[in-house]
């Protein structure tokens, strides 16, 4: 088959053009399909962008050299996301664009991280001021070779609150009950240390995970028998002393460790300015802090101010007797997929760009308002970073009247600490511009829902509130979330309807993160799904690209896999289908297409 455009031989099966990516066959009624196209012809692979649904009918300018192209002969960059490129500036290993390729290099097998970025809305307007907002997450490589890494041993200290107001059925017997599960999440390498507070402290322990592992009953009798259970006062700041003094001893005989503190409280604290006091010694010590609460009283405000700045950060909502038992076995299991340490994360606004406000959506959603407008740069230290874990950021910046098709629009900047090495990455933001108004209207509706979820956090309006409540009302919908969760966001939908405010314990419950709420119904749908397809002897290889999506969420926080999903990062077109299918209940290979099940098993081979 000979191209009519450019009259290049091309295989029979061919769709596209190997030589100029023009299409060989007519577009249906003048519809685009959206997503990619992937073409094994002629012995390379090529990837294409043949539309989406924010995308008219026709071409568009490539936002690298400015030529005007049919979208059919055009490739959407698997790094940067922008569309419209010509395909003489794709890289045929990565499919990502030159200028992608120009400010990474070629990405290295033993790069542990990458970076990707999305704007709300895709395109901006070119001739007048517009205000852009993009997300930018990093994540750990699919691809990266991890049988080479030694396991990063994890110091966790546990300060839990054993006030008064602790001793109810539904509080201390459970915190009692969970210990366990989080000394055999935990590795034999890994540490513990347990601090009990209330009007006084008490240090229960601090050795190996080894050594205690079969001394559970002991480590608990010690925790009953404990002189400062059931205090009259909620008193923090002389627990978080002995835990600092502690760490600081450790820092000085192991500086490999990963540490991570965490503290859990149920009402507000009777020392707070006595804890504000520490946060200098915590910021120094860069070791992680992170917090749990329990009931409608938690101290969530005072908890974000002592732990401000700190690497982690994340403060979470114990809504239900189930929370109690699921928050210690998530912290047993973050603690095994530790795979660097010391990370470090900033954003630099470009030339020309105004700097904004900046948000984080996970892990921990927080408002940290503008970004300096001298320096033009967001920073932020994560702590240790989770093998498989989504880091999602979102930023503001007001863009000038211009005349280009794309522009810088500022440099997202990782690096952490890898054994005795530190890498660093780097990806160059930028932003497309056009003069048509209909494509300056579409955002992108995922992004879009995101950005309205953070925006309710820096804005108390009614109308604002309500919008984030809309936005966490779909998101949560579509990932089948707890239901906990779902009733929370309809009833406080309703009183902002009817003309009520937000009760406080409402807006502490709205404000914590979520990200340990893992939807039972998606899960529930895949776990079975793997069933049938083992019962049905489906290839294995099917079966095991399923494990593999369960296991994320088993091991994640539900919003990880989510991002993931939405983001298509690690999955092929045929696989997204797949996952779509399998989340509306329904069997994937009763209505997919022949040609659709082939690629599907081309995908996870």
């Amino acid at each position: 088959m000979n191209c009519l455009k450019c009259g290049s031989a091309n295989s029979p099966n061919a769709r596209f053009c190997v030589n100029c990516g023009e299409s060989l066959a007519p577009a249906k009624d003048g519809v685009r399909v959206s997503g990619f196209a992937v073409d094994n012809s002629g012995g390379g692979q090529s990837v294409f962008n043949i539309g989406t649904a924010a995308q008219a009918p026709g071409g568009d300018h490539c936002p690298i050299c400015g030529r005007y192209n049919r979208l059919e002969a055009t490739f959407r960059c698997m790094s940067c996301g922008r569309a419209s490129i010509c395909v003489i500036h794709q890289d045929p290993k990565t499919f990502y664009c030159s200028t992608c390729m120009d400010a990474i290099g070629k990405p290295q097998p033993e790069t542990l991280f990458q970076i990707n970025y999305q704007f709300v809305y895709p395109y901006l307007p070119r001739k007048k001021e517009a205000l852009a907002q993009v997300l930018v997450n990093f994540t750990s490589r699919q691809d990266a070779d991890y049988s080479s890494l030694s396991a990063i041993p994890t110091h966790l200290y546990m300060v839990l609150d054993v006030s008064g107001s602790m001793n109810t059925p539904e509080k201390y017997p459970l915190l009692r009950q969970a210990i366990p599960h989080l000394i055999h999440a935990l590795s034999d390498e890994d540490s513990l240390t347990i601090v009990l507070f209330s009007q006084g402290h008490h240090v229960v322990l601090s050795e190996p995970v080894g050594a205690i592992r079969d001394q559970v009953d002991s480590v608990l009798q010690r925790i009953d028998q404990s002189g400062v259970k059931f205090g009259r006062m909620t008193m923090l700041a002389p627990a978080l002393r002995a835990v600092l003094a502690e760490m600081e001893h450790a820092h000085r005989e192991q500086s490999l460790t990963a540490d991570r503190l965490y503290v859990l409280t149920d009402g507000d604290l009777h020392d707070a300015a006595d804890c504000y006091s520490l946060n200098p010694r915590l910021r120094s010590l860069e070791a992680e802090f992170h917090s749990y609460g329990f009931g409608p009283d938690f101290a969530l405000d005072t908890m974000r101010k002592i732990m401000d700045g700190v690497p982690g950060g994340t403060i979470k909502p114990i809504l239900n007797t189930r929370d109690v038992q699921n928050t210690f076995g998530h912290i047993g299991e973050l603690a095994e997929r530790i795979v660097a340490q010391e990370a470090e994360f900033s954003f630099k606004f470009a030339e020309g760009i105004t700097a904004g406000d900046a948000f984080r959506y996970q892990p921990g959603a927080q408002y940290f308002g503008g970004v300096d407008a001298r320096s033009k740069t967001f920073s932020i230290k994560p702590g240790s970073l989770e093998r498989d874990r989504m880091y999602t950021f979102l930023f503001e910046g007001r863009l000038q009247a211009g005349q280009k098709a794309q522009q810088p629009f500022g440099t997202a900047t990782l690096l952490y600490r890898l054994g005795g090495q530190v890498e660093k990455i780097e990806m160059p933001v930028h932003v497309d511009r056009s003069d048509d108004e209909w494509r300056c209207a579409q955002a992108d509706e995922g992004a879009l829902n995101l950005y309205q979820v953070l925006d309710g956090l820096r804005k108390d309006d009614p109308q604002t509130q309500l919008k984030a409540l809309y936005a966490r009302r779909a998101i949560y919908q579509r990932e089948l979330a707890d239901p906990e969760l779902v009733a929370l966001v309809e009833e406080s939908i309703a009183e902002l309807e009817a003309g009520s405010i937000l009760s406080e314990p409402a807006l502490r419950k709205l404000k914590a993160d979520r990200s340990t709420a893992v939807g039972p119904g998606f899960r529930s749908v895949l776990q079975s799904q793997v069933a049938i397809w083992l019962q049905n002897e489906q290839p294995a290889k099917r079966v095991k690209w399923l494990s593999k999506v369960v296991k994320k969420m088993e091991a994640e926080d539900w919003d990880v896999v989510e991002v993931l999903i939405d983001n298509k990062m690690g999955f092929s077109e045929a696989e997204m289908r797949v996952i779509n299918i399998l989340r509306e209940g329904r069997d994937p290979f009763a209505s997919l297409d022949a040609e659709t099940i082939r690629k599907f098993d081309a995908a996870i081979k």
